[in-house]
C-alpha cells in the first residue's frame, strides 16, 4: 500500500510539473501567437512552431463553444483607452506573414468568424523568408500581395514585425530604428491604412529600454513580445504586451491551460 501511495504522489508531482492545472484562473487578454499552420518538412528545426491545420481547427472550435471573445486589436486598443480590459478574451496573432496562414489559417477564421493579427516583414511579402538560412530550416513562401488585400477585406488586421526580421538587440540604434520605422509606411502603402501595432522578430527588443524607446515615436500604438502570460490590467507596459506561443507539440489540455492561467508548464 504505501509502495502504491508513493507511486501515486510520484504521478501527482510529474502531472503538476508537467501541466500547471493547480494554477489559478487568471482574468484578462490572452494574445496567441502562431507561426506556421501545416505540416513541417522533414528536415525542419523549428518544428514546434508548425501548428497542424487539426489542431488549429480544434483550437479555434474550443474558442467558439467555450464562448471566449475573439476581439481584434482595434478593440483592445480602444477597451485600453477606456480602461475597461475584460475579464476573459483572446487575440489571435500570426507572426512572419507565411503563405500557409493564407491557405490554411484564413479559411479555419472565416469559417468562425473570428478575426486575427497577421505580422509582415515587409522587405519579404510575396517571396520567402530569408532570414532562414536553409541549410538548417527550408525556405517558406510568404503571402502575397493579393492575398493580403484579401484578407484585409475579410476583417483580417496586419502590423509590422520591421523590414527584414533582424534581431533588433543584435543592432546599432540607428539599424534597429530604421527597422522599426521604415516598415510602417511600405506596409500602409500596400494596405491602404495605418498601421498601428508592432511585433519584435525573436521578441529581441521587447525587454530592452534602447530598443523600445523607439518604437512609439516610429508611430506605433501597441507594440508585442514573447512573455508567457495572460494580460491581466490596463497598466500592462502597452509596448510589450504578453503573448502566448501555441506550439504543435502541444495538446488540447495545453491550450486550455495557455488561455486561462498564461502558462501550461512550469
Amino acid at each position: 500500500m504505501k509502495i502504491l501511495l508513493i507511486i501515486a504522489g510520484l504521478c501527482a508531482l510529474g502531472f503538476s510539473a508537467r501541466w500547471n492545472w493547480w494554477r489559478l484562473p487568471k482574468k484578462g487578454v490572452a494574445i496567441l501567437m502562431y507561426h506556421k499552420i501545416g505540416t513541417p518538412p522533414r528536415d525542419s528545426r523549428l518544428r514546434k512552431l508548425w501548428v497542424s491545420p487539426r489542431k488549429f481547427e480544434q483550437q479555434m472550435n474550443y474558442l467558439r463553444k467555450k464562448s471566449i471573445p475573439v476581439i481584434s486589436f482595434a478593440e483592445y486598443y480602444q477597451m485600453l483607452q477606456e480602461k475597461r480590459v475584460p475579464e476573459k478574451a483572446v487575440i489571435i496573432t500570426f507572426d512572419d506573414g507565411y503563405q500557409d496562414n493564407y491557405s490554411e489559417a484564413f479559411p479555419v477564421l472565416k469559417k468562425y468568424g473570428f478575426k486575427a493579427m497577421f505580422f509582415l516583414v515587409s522587405d519579404t511579402i510575396g517571396i520567402i523568408n530569408k532570414w532562414h538560412d536553409p541549410a538548417t530550416e527550408p525556405h517558406q513562401k510568404m503571402l502575397s500581395l493579393e492575398q493580403i488585400r484579401e484578407m484585409q477585406a475579410a476583417g483580417m488586421e496586419f502590423g509590422s514585425h520591421t523590414l527584414s526580421h533582424l534581431n533588433l538587440n543584435a543592432l546599432n540604434i540607428e539599424a534597429a530604428n530604421i527597422q522599426i520605422t521604415k516598415s510602417k509606411p511600405v506596409l500602409e502603402e500596400v494596405l491602404g491604412k495605418p498601421v498601428d501595432i508592432f511585433a519584435y522578430p525573436y521578441g529581441a527588443g521587447a525587454y530592452n529600454p534602447r530598443v523600445k524607446q523607439l518604437v512609439k515615436p516610429a508611430g506605433y500604438k501597441l507594440a508585442v513580445g514573447i512573455k508567457q502570460a495572460i494580460n491581466m490590467r490596463d497598466q500592462e507596459d502597452l509596448f510589450a504586451l504578453k503573448r502566448i506561443t501555441v506550439r504543435g507539440d502541444e495538446n488540447m489540455f495545453d491550450f486550455y491551460l495557455q488561455i486561462t492561467r498564461g502558462k501550461n508548464r512550469l
